[in-house]
């Protein structure tokens, strides 16, 4: 995980197709025969059986479908098919999306990039393809409900629709990116017999994690609902037919979305609202073939909802999981809310598709499910990640020869310090904590020895604090800077947590003014290589990363006495790749 610079996100989750199409070309280098990567399926073993392109691209079918959800209310799918002959029946996928005739090109004129790239390859090759705006977007009846359960059985409905259909084989997949992959994955916990595969990439697994983190917002947090109702919601259709602006203007459950989105803007607490969009919560249901992609330095959609979504999908789901740390640009800067770089992304999606939807053996799931490029760019092969082979490290907190350290030993002597919530931090929301002095009022700064040796950080650090303040009111937030020799530092991680929600989310505790609590909270997803020679900084103050800081003035004590410490998951044994993938240029971020 390596930080760009922490700008508070105002468009929530971008349409903007930032993947790589990985089309053939003619005269294209051809992979030399016989090549593999370390733990894959021999290419023998499948190249052979995948679909081929039989189909005439310029014949393809389309048509405008309507489908009535539970409710009565129709849903708009714009259809793009192979014209087959002798009654050939083909499998379905499908791309949710709000973005149709907004802020995306139109669904009638086959989308945005991603869309286009998905029937330009694999209509062809005998799949349908369908376009379908989500309730209240797009010429979609019905009033925008935001990932909710509505939202939810309209996605069952139109699945099992063109499941049924006479020229389709009954097999249904879905998937995109952004909000376009997490409305897959919201079906899928609902776990329709027609949905066979999704395809998720940088997707929602729980929309409260969207806006906060552990209980203190992001700085979108509070136009999140309002934007999102207002901008995805109006469409020219409104123009067209008053339907469309009586069930935006009247929506039932608008104010609930309102209050929700602005009330826990200040509270931080974790409603109905938003427990009725957490699908992690039933991913224990899902029964869809999964090939789930998502960046370690996504800081749109953020890391964790990589975990615990895919701790909770069944253990014998198939499963195809690329995280990785791409690099975003020329300048080297990352970006991890992106559609696969991976110069094998199309020959992987043919793989996943035939086997789930068509039956082919592919021996795609043969191989280990997770793929992982840490940030060395290096990808390796492993079964589960974190990885099950992995080991603990902790750091204590404490003070040393009038420095403030983090230690392997806990500290010989319990010692107390303090910082001001919200003050001397930067910017609120954009403050880079680990260029900042080695001590002001707002923060303070535990600085590890250089290490020894390079360490694989791979898995989700957890900081515990024991602290108390001086307010019925308070926030601990600590950032992760790995500090090289004569080098700039570094962010590459962060968390927090608010003292109200010291126990649990839904539960907010009154918070007693000098108190001491345990407050425990995780850091980010992350897979980073720290160097030999660098130094592990954790800056514990009451704001930064993306945080927008509602509370300010109090003092927060840190109790050093042993229990206040971070602890990280370090994996000793890497199988890289050989050789490794290629990366594809991006050509519309």
């Amino acid at each position: 995980m390596r930080a760009t610079p922490f700008a508070v996100t105002v468009i929530l989750l971008s349409v903007a197709f930032a993947g790589c199409m990985a089309e053939e070309k003619a005269g294209a280098p051809a992979k030399a025969p016989g090549s593999r990567r370390l733990g894959a399926a021999d290419p023998a073993d499948y190249r052979d059986v995948l679909s081929k392109p039989l189909y005439d691209l310029a014949a393809l079918i389309k048509e405008n479908v309507k489908v009535a959800s539970f409710d009565g209310k129709r849903m708009d799918n714009w259809v793009y098919r192979p014209k087959t002959e002798d009654g050939a029946k083909v499998p379905v996928f499908i791309n949710f999306s709000p973005y149709w005739y907004n802020l995306a090109p139109s669904s009638e004129q086959r989308g945005d990039a991603f869309s286009r790239y998905m029937i330009d390859y694999f209509v062809p090759r005998g799949y349908a393809v369908v376009l379908s705006s989500v309730r209240g977007t797009g010429y979609s009846e019905g009033c925008f409900n935001i990932g909710g359960e509505y939202e939810m059985k309209d996605a069952v409905a139109v699945i099992e629709h063109f499941a049924k259909q006479p020229w389709s084989n009954g097999n249904v997949a879905a998937g995109g990116k952004s909000y376009d992959g997490t409305t897959p994955q919201g079906a899928a916990v609902k776990a329709p017999a027609a949905l066979k595969a999704i395809f998720p990439v940088s997707g929602i697994s729980e929309l409260y994690k969207y806006n906060y983190k552990g209980g203190i917002p992001y700085g979108n947090g509070a136009s999140f609902n309002t934007y999102y109702y207002a901008g995805e919601s109006a469409a020219p259709r409104e123009a067209q037919a008053p339907l469309f602006m009586a069930d935006r203007v009247a929506c039932p459950y608008l104010p609930e979305m309102q209050a929700n989105g602005v009330g826990s803007a200040i509270t931080g607490d974790y409603t109905p609202y938003w427990q009725e969009r957490n699908y992690t919560k039933s991913a224990k249901g899902v029964k869809a073939a999964l090939f789930f992609v998502h960046g370690f330095t996504d800081w749109n959609v953020k890391p964790d909802h990589i975990l615990p979504w895919l701790n909770e999908i069944p253990a014998d789901v198939p499963k195809k999981v690329w995280l990785h740390n791409w690099v975003a640009n020329d300048r080297g800067s990352r970006d991890g809310h992106v559609y696969p770089r991976r110069d094998d992304w199309n020959e992987t999606m043919l793989r996943f598709l035939d086997q789930t939807l068509k039956g082919i053996e592919t021996a795609i799931f043969d191989e280990p499910s997770f793929q992982i490029q840490d940030s060395a760019d290096q990808w390796r092969w492993e079964e589960s990640w974190p990885p099950a082979d992995a080991t603990k490290s902790r750091y204590y907190l404490g003070s040393k020869d009038g420095r403030r350290v983090l230690d392997a030993a806990p500290p010989g002597a319990a010692t107390t310090v303090a910082y001001t919530d919200g003050a001397g931090t930067g910017q609120a929301g954009g403050g880079n904590l680990c260029t900042q002095a080695a001590s002001a009022q707002g923060f303070v700064r535990y600085e590890s020895v250089p290490l020894e040796k390079d360490v694989q950080l791979a898995g989700v650090p957890v900081v515990h604090v024991q602290a108390r303040t001086d307010r019925p009111l308070g926030e601990v937030i600590a950032t992760l800077c790995e500090v090289p020799t004569g080098g700039t530092p570094t962010m590459i991680n962060w968390g927090g947590l608010n003292f109200r929600h010291r126990v649990s989310l839904e539960n907010p505790q009154p918070v007693v003014p000098d108190t001491v609590y345990d407050l425990q909270f995780p850091l980010f997803p992350q897979d980073d290589v720290v160097r030999a020679g660098s130094k592990l900084v954790l800056v514990v103050a009451g704001t930064g990363g993306q945080y927008a800081s509602i509370l300010g003035g109090n003092t927060v004590t840190v109790l050093e006495n042993g229990k206040s410490w971070i602890e990280f998951t370090v994996d000793g044994t890497l199988e890289y790749e050989a050789p490794q993938p290629t990366k594809i240029p991006c050509f519309a971020c």
